[in-house]
């Protein structure tokens, strides 16, 4: 039943890590866990606390995991393995991570699969995920999102944060793709496009509101009654 709390040093932080058992090294200052170990953070994309609250009051986020290794030092903690994780809007898996609660920084080494929980939710799928929280930054690796009748898939995805660390924007840069499925059941219609790049912009709920493809944009939509084609240096979708 070993607790470990980090609190940062200007004392504005309320990390938790647990673990049924650790060994621990005092001359190097590393806990390691070969065990279950959970880890409650207080400030991911997500977790700002209403005006008036702390941060211990906040919905934080969870990771569970084996094999974690904290250095004291220099606020880092490390597996090599599978792990879970759940946030106020949604959960997700990865293999590997870093954490440094110094810089403020998560680092998803790979599998990266996220879930979010919305009127039409979406799941998030990255070889690589690297979180900035002074940055407010999210960076994606060959990021591929998913919706029901939507998926877009890029070389390299930015997601950038507001103050609350919510997000306000994006940008998918490198080979784009995307398809939407619309239309009637009786005539359906497929629409797919390309780019070098797309623009996001988003709402206070998380929504897309406009989209802006650039770089030899390409739109081919498909369907019983015809085809259309179309090319342009800049496409832009509302």
């Amino acid at each position: 039943d070993v607790e470990i709390q980090i609190f940062g040093k200007a004392g504005d932080r309320h990390d938790l890590i647990t673990s049924h058992a650790c060994d621990y090294d005092s001359n190097t200052g590393q806990f390691y866990s070969d065990g279950e170990v959970i880890i409650t953070l207080g400030s991911l994309p997500g977790q700002t606390p209403a005006p008036g609250a702390s941060v211990a009051t906040s919905e934080p986020t969870v990771i569970k995991t084996t094999g974690l290794l904290y250095d004291q030092k220099k606020g880092t903690a490390t597996t090599e393995r599978p792990l879970a994780f759940e946030f106020r809007q949604g959960n997700g898996t990865a293999t590997g991570a870093v954490y440094n609660s110094t810089e403020g920084t998560v680092w998803l080494r790979s599998d990266v699969v996220i879930h979010l929980e919305r009127d039409r939710p979406v799941d998030i799928h990255a070889t690589e995920l690297r979180y900035f929280q002074k940055e407010h930054q999210i960076q994606l690796n060959k990021p591929e999102f998913r919706r029901v009748g939507q998926m877009v898939t890029s070389a390299a995805g930015t997601v950038y944060l507001d103050e609350k660390q919510q997000a306000k924007s994006g940008l998918l840069d490198g080979d784009v793709q995307g398809t939407m499925e619309g239309g009637t059941p009786e005539k359906p219609r497929t629409t797919e496009f390309w780019s070098s790049r797309l623009d996001l912009t988003l709402n206070e709920k998380q929504e897309v509101t406009a989209a802006v493809a650039s770089g030899n944009a390409r739109m081919d939509s498909h369907g019983s009654t015809g085809r259309s084609e179309g090319r342009a240096d800049r496409l832009e979708m509302d």
